[in-house]
Protein backbone atom coordinates (compact mmCIF):
# COMPACT_ATOMS: atom_id res chain seq x y z
CA UNK A 1 0.00 0.00 0.00
CA UNK A 2 2.94 2.63 1.23
CA UNK A 3 4.18 1.76 -2.04
CA UNK A 4 1.52 2.77 -4.41
CA UNK A 5 1.59 6.03 -2.56
CA UNK A 6 5.14 6.67 -3.46
CA UNK A 7 4.50 5.72 -7.03
CA UNK A 8 1.42 8.42 -6.73
CA UNK A 9 3.78 11.04 -5.09
CA UNK A 10 6.32 10.70 -7.99
CA UNK A 11 3.80 10.71 -10.65
CA UNK A 12 2.21 13.77 -9.54
CA UNK A 13 6.06 15.91 -8.76
CA UNK A 14 6.79 14.50 -12.40
CA UNK A 15 3.66 15.97 -14.36
CA UNK A 16 4.37 19.16 -12.43
CA UNK A 17 7.96 19.38 -13.86
CA UNK A 18 7.05 18.44 -16.80
CA UNK A 19 3.96 21.05 -17.10
CA UNK A 20 5.79 23.87 -15.80
CA UNK A 21 8.54 23.71 -18.47
CA UNK A 22 6.52 23.01 -21.48
CA UNK A 23 5.32 26.44 -22.62
CA UNK A 24 9.63 27.29 -23.02
CA UNK A 25 10.60 23.59 -24.63
CA UNK A 26 9.14 23.61 -28.46
CA UNK A 27 9.29 20.18 -30.42
CA UNK A 28 8.22 19.25 -33.71
CA UNK A 29 5.46 16.89 -34.44
CA UNK A 30 5.47 14.96 -38.56
CA UNK A 31 2.57 12.70 -38.65
CA UNK A 32 1.31 9.75 -40.16
CA UNK A 33 5.10 8.82 -41.71
CA UNK A 34 4.21 5.40 -43.78
CA UNK A 35 6.88 2.63 -42.90
CA UNK A 36 5.86 0.05 -45.67
CA UNK A 37 5.43 0.68 -49.47
CA UNK A 38 1.75 0.61 -49.63
CA UNK A 39 0.62 1.15 -46.38
CA UNK A 40 -2.33 0.66 -44.02
CA UNK A 41 -3.92 3.69 -42.47
CA UNK A 42 -2.62 2.39 -39.31
CA UNK A 43 1.28 1.41 -40.80
CA UNK A 44 2.34 5.00 -40.21
CA UNK A 45 4.52 6.58 -37.43
CA UNK A 46 4.35 10.23 -35.55
CA UNK A 47 7.55 11.79 -35.47
CA UNK A 48 8.48 14.13 -32.23
CA UNK A 49 11.91 16.12 -32.48
CA UNK A 50 13.03 19.14 -30.26
CA UNK A 51 13.67 22.12 -32.37
CA UNK A 52 16.48 22.01 -34.39
CA UNK A 53 17.07 18.59 -34.06
CA UNK A 54 20.23 16.78 -35.44
CA UNK A 55 21.95 13.63 -34.60
CA UNK A 56 20.13 12.76 -31.47
CA UNK A 57 19.30 9.17 -30.05
CA UNK A 58 16.23 7.84 -30.96
CA UNK A 59 13.01 6.02 -28.79
CA UNK A 60 11.03 3.98 -30.50
CA UNK A 61 7.72 3.58 -28.88
CA UNK A 62 5.32 0.72 -29.32
CA UNK A 63 1.86 1.45 -27.31
CA UNK A 64 1.01 -2.19 -26.48
CA UNK A 65 -2.45 -3.89 -26.91
CA UNK A 66 -0.52 -7.02 -28.17
CA UNK A 67 -1.38 -6.27 -31.44
CA UNK A 68 -5.16 -5.94 -31.22
CA UNK A 69 -5.96 -2.85 -29.47
CA UNK A 70 -4.82 0.57 -28.91
CA UNK A 71 -3.20 2.90 -31.68
CA UNK A 72 -0.30 5.67 -31.59
CA UNK A 73 -2.29 7.77 -30.29
CA UNK A 74 -2.23 6.94 -26.38
CA UNK A 75 1.22 8.93 -25.57
CA UNK A 76 0.02 11.38 -23.37
CA UNK A 77 3.09 12.84 -21.89
CA UNK A 78 6.02 10.81 -23.41
CA UNK A 79 7.17 12.49 -26.68
CA UNK A 80 7.23 16.05 -24.55
CA UNK A 81 9.31 14.21 -21.63
CA UNK A 82 11.51 12.79 -24.08
CA UNK A 83 12.47 15.42 -26.70
CA UNK A 84 12.93 17.81 -24.06
CA UNK A 85 15.80 15.76 -22.75
CA UNK A 86 17.48 15.74 -26.33
CA UNK A 87 15.80 12.52 -27.91
CA UNK A 88 13.66 11.94 -31.27
CA UNK A 89 10.33 9.74 -30.19
CA UNK A 90 8.65 8.01 -32.66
Amino acid sequence: MRLAGVRFVVSVLVLMIVGSHSAAFAQQLTRDVPYVQSPHERQVLDIYAPDNARDLPVVFWIHGGGWQAGDKTDVQLKPQVFTHRGFVFV
